[in-house]
């Protein structure tokens, strides 16, 4: 079981990653609704394919595209253009959508709508009704194609991903360092040299990368005066709000749903998002 979703007058969807037995849950909510699933996660799949390969190219320089750029949007176009009409239409109506707009569009049931939406809300600053909202499920979809999301999650928590992440990148040769502020990136001849460290240690480089958000990165830690006057003023208004807020609950046991019976919970008691 992917998600179990409940109603306060004690109704439960369940969806799985199988769209069929999906639709076999959705139909005692809507025989239309559990029809059209199968359908919307294969329009997500093919697009999420798409997007999923937009992803690994390197943004263009839309002003000045060089001929590596112009190769990487006659890719991405092909790509779109490969979706076929009706998913092609799709794909270039549905990224400005609203989430809850798209939802509503292809489903009758508010549940299985509210479900659909708050994929498209999920780890933003957004609402279900804002502009946009709807690409952000087509990016989640480049992940994972199902509605709705899945619920794996990574043994011994998420620090054992980085742990994991860590352990593969010291085997490969690579030196790590913690509690070592960097305070600038040095750049020679419009190239990143390498960075400086609170201490006065200075390391130099082939290659920067960071993870740091864009204003912190180009505007704190890089000087200006590498940087072209327009492309910091467009840095300067862009927006970099904190978008997610967490909450751990500690239960003394497994929670009991009235919408659950028959072991359901205890079933699905370790891969269940329970909302």
């Amino acid at each position: 079981m992917s998600l179990t979703a409940l109603t306060p007058d004690g109704r439960a969807l369940s969806l799985y990653p199988d769209a069929q037995q999906s639709a076999q849950e959705i139909t005692a909510f809507s025989q239309k609704d559990a029809a059209k699933y199968p359908q919307f996660q294969e329009s997500l799949g093919k697009m999420g394919r798409v997007i999923a390969e937009a992803l690994t190219t390197t943004p263009p320089n839309i002003d000045h595209p060089s001929g590596s750029d112009l190769w990487g949007m006659l890719k991405t176009g092909r790509a779109i253009r490969n979706l076929g009409k009706k998913d092609m239409y799709r794909l270039l109506r549905w990224g400005p959508m609203a989430v809850a707009d798209l939802a509503a569009e292809y489903f009758e049931t508010e549940l299985l709508r509210a479900v659909v939406a708050a994929r498209g809300v999920f780890g933003t600053f957004l609402g279900p009704w804002s502009a946009g909202s709807s690409l952000v499920l087509l990016i989640r979809a480049a992940g994972d194609s199902h509605p709705a999301g899945s619920a794996c999650f990574a043994a011994g928590g998420m620090g054992a991903l980085t742990q994991a992440m860590a352990s593969a990148a010291k085997a490969a040769g690579t030196e790590i360092r913690t509690s070592a502020e960097v305070i600038e990136i040095r750049v020679k001849d419009g190239a990143a040299t390498g960075v400086l460290l609170s201490n006065g240690e200075e390391i130099n480089a082939k290659a920067v990368i960071s993870n740091a958000d864009p204003k912190r990165t180009l505007l704190k830690l890089t000087d200006s005066i590498h940087l072209s006057p327009d492309f910091v003023q467009k840095l300067q208004h862009y927006r970099g709000n904190g978008t997610v807020a967490k909450v751990n609950l500690a239960l003394s046991g497994l929670p009991s749903f009235t919408a659950l019976k028959n072991g359901t919970v205890t079933r699905s008691r370790t891969h269940s998002h329970w909302q």
